[in-house]
């Protein structure tokens, strides 16, 4: 008897195993019947199996060795600098090294770079936007102490402080996607000093002269980026003025502003030698000239008050802004001559005293991002969750695609997808 219960279970345990491998191993692999398989499996449901096909966010993967994941399309507001950085910026927009070397190059994708220098080095970066990878193109040390990179058609012109406190400006050769093109793979090693204390400094539209300003001197030079062809424009008993090279032929020049202390702006024309003047006994004057030189966006400033304009300078018509801010925290768009785009301070102490306080870094904004007409002075948010950042040196690229920006209280440097 004994014997007979021992042989019939074991083989109802067999016949179990059978019924249970054929469930397994012969079954289509279809949900409902992965359902009823995992009723009698133990070992936990597996679940769909997601792919390309069920998933969109699946369809780019980034893939490093050991790692795949889905590709994330970054924050359209985000960090994308590693360290600290100089004021100025340079954005273009080119195919990848790799894809410059097929035959129909001008049909391949196309993606904006970024290229900056790092303030406590010298060191020049470039930023491809969309993955956010940082590669360094130089490793000569120059400076702890660089303030400014003004960048031209062929390099940078680097600016630092020396200990003795003088002021050096270093031009530095950069590859350029001509240079790849033609077959060259690193920077020349073409590095040139220009005069000594250069305390003003500006690109021409097309980015292959300078003008320049000598500290305490009140005489303007035009150059090749270089230094070469050096030619003296002006010369002014005013010795500390602010620069900007507005179109071709016209600088716009504004009085170093203190706060409640009149300024002035003029156009010089470069081929008639004439001085115009634009704006006059404006306290605390600060100014930004738009691309086609038809506007001056400017600041009225000085105890407890900012208060911004647009000067029309065909009609002489001013103009009152919708928001108040120091055009040193704007930028002109690279599309539109009637738009510029601006970092806005959200509050304004009544107890201090601009643009001084606010240079000398006794204060810092908590800015919004504004859009604003130049013929209307209607203005339209563009971002409002700037977190604190006080936002100067704004840059475009040269499709409104991206708006860039430092923030003056860790020279971090940021972008804006608009």
């Amino acid at each position: 008897m004994k014997k007979t219960l021992i042989i019939l279970t074991t083989t109802l345990l067999l016949l179990g195993l059978v019924f249970l491998l054929y469930l397994v191993f012969f079954f289509e692999d279809s949900p409902e019947k992965r359902e009823g398989i995992s009723r009698f499996i133990p070992f936990g449901d597996r679940g769909d199996q997601v792919t390309d096909k069920d998933d969109p966010d699946l369809d780019e993967l980034i893939i490093d060795d050991d790692f795949v994941a889905p590709y994330e399309k970054p924050e359209i507001l985000r960090i994308i600098s590693h360290t600290p950085i100089a004021l100025g910026v340079s954005a273009f927009k080119s195919p990848r090294l790799e894809d410059l070397e097929k035959e129909e190059v001008e049909n391949v994708d196309k993606f904006w770079y970024v290229r900056y220098v790092e303030k406590e080095t010298g060191y020049l970066f470039e930023v491809e936007l969309g993955l956010d990878t940082v590669d360094q193109l130089s490793d000569s040390f120059i400076s702890s102490n660089v303030f400014r990179g003004y960048w031209t058609n062929q390099g940078v012109i680097v600016q630092y402080e020396e200990d003795d406190e003088n002021i050096e400006s270093l031009y530095m050769r950069t590859i350029s996607i001509d240079d790849i093109r033609s077959g060259l793979e690193t920077i020349p090693s073409e590095s040139i000093f220009l005069p000594k204390n250069i305390s003003r400094l500006a690109v021409s539209p097309n980015k292959s002269k300078i003008a320049s300003l000598i500290h305490d001197e009140g005489r303007f030079f035009t150059s090749n980026p270089d230094g070469r062809n050096q030619a003296n424009v002006l010369s002014s008993p005013i010795k500390e003025w602010n620069l900007e090279w507005a179109t071709e032929n016209i600088l716009s020049i504004t009085t170093a502003p203190a706060g409640e202390v009149g300024g002035h702006n003029f156009f010089f024309n470069q081929t008639s030698r004439v001085m115009e003047p634009n704006l006059r006994n404006i306290p605390g004057l600060t100014t930004k000239t738009s691309p086609d030189s038809q506007f001056i966006f400017y600041a009225e400033s000085g105890s407890g008050r900012i208060e911004s304009y647009f000067y029309n300078h065909t009609t002489g018509q001013i103009r009152p802004s919708d928001k108040n801010t120091l055009p040193e925290k704007c930028v002109w768009s690279s599309t539109q001559n009637t738009i510029i785009y601006c970092a806005v301070p959200k509050e304004i102490s009544l107890t201090a005293r601009y643009p001084d306080y606010w240079y000398q870094g006794q204060l810092f904004f908590s800015d919004e991002i504004w859009r604003i007409n130049a013929e209307t002075g209607r203005a339209t948010l563009v971002e409002n969750e700037l977190q604190g950042i006080d936002a100067i040196n704004l840059f475009l690229d040269e499709e409104d695609d991206n708006l860039f920006f430092i923030n003056k209280r860790d020279s971090m440097l940021w972008v804006r997808e608009l």
